[in-house]
C-alpha cells in the first residue's frame, strides 16, 4: 500500500470547517436582503430627491443649449464657444458616472433571465457579453446629439419651449 493510505486522516488546523448547505443558503439570504435594502433606498433617495421629475428640465436645456450652439456657430459668435466646451466636458464627466451605473442596473435588471449551468458545462445559460456604454466623442454634432434623445427632438422642444418664445430669429 502507497505511504498516504497508512497516516491517519487529520484535519488541517488552517482550513476552515466546510459549512453547510443551510448554512451557506442563510448567508446568502442576507447578501440578498441587503443588497435589495441599499438598491431600494438608492431608489428611494433618487425619487425624493426629484431626479425622476427633473429629466424633462434637462431634456428641455439640452434642446436649448444645442440650439444656442447652433446660433452662436451660424452667427460666428466665438466668443461664446468655450462656454459650450466646458458645458460639454462637464456633461460627459455626468454621462460616465450615470451610464456606469445605467450598465450595473441594467445587468441586474436580468438577474431573472439567469439559470444554472448545465450539468458537465461551466457557462451559464444566459451570459452577458456587452461592455458597458462608452461615453460619447467630444467631436459630436449638434445632430448626433439630437438624434440621440428618443423621446423628444430639440428642435420642436425649442419651438414650444417658454424660455425662447415663438420668435427664435432674434434669439440665441
Amino acid at each position: 500500500m502507497a505511504a498516504r493510505s497508512e497516516r491517519p486522516t487529520e484535519r488541517r488546523s488552517d482550513r476552515k470547517p466546510r459549512r453547510s448547505a443551510y448554512s451557506v443558503e442563510k448567508s446568502l439570504e442576507g447578501s440578498l436582503d441587503s443588497a435589495a435594502q441599499g438598491l431600494s433606498k438608492l431608489l428611494e433617495s433618487l425619487q425624493r430627491s426629484g431626479m425622476v421629475e427633473g429629466l424633462s428640465g434637462y431634456r428641455t436645456m439640452q434642446a436649448i443649449l444645442i440650439q444656442q450652439k447652433l446660433w452662436a456657430v451660424s452667427n460666428g459668435r466665438t466668443r461664446v464657444l468655450p462656454k459650450f466646451r466646458e458645458i460639454a466636458r462637464t456633461a460627459e464627466k455626468l454621462h460616465q458616472v450615470f451610464s456606469g451605473y445605467a450598465s450595473v442596473m441594467d445587468r441586474l435588471s436580468k438577474l431573472e433571465a439567469i439559470e444554472a449551468p448545465r450539468r458537465g458545462t461551466r457557462k451559464a445559460a444566459v451570459t452577458d457579453t456587452t461592455a458597458p456604454p462608452s461615453p460619447a466623442p467630444h467631436h459630436a454634432t449638434a445632430d448626433a446629439t439630437a438624434d440621440a434623445t428618443a423621446d423628444s427632438n430639440p428642435v420642436d422642444d425649442v419651438a414650444e419651449s417658454p424660455t425662447l418664445g415663438t420668435d427664435r430669429s432674434s434669439q440665441p
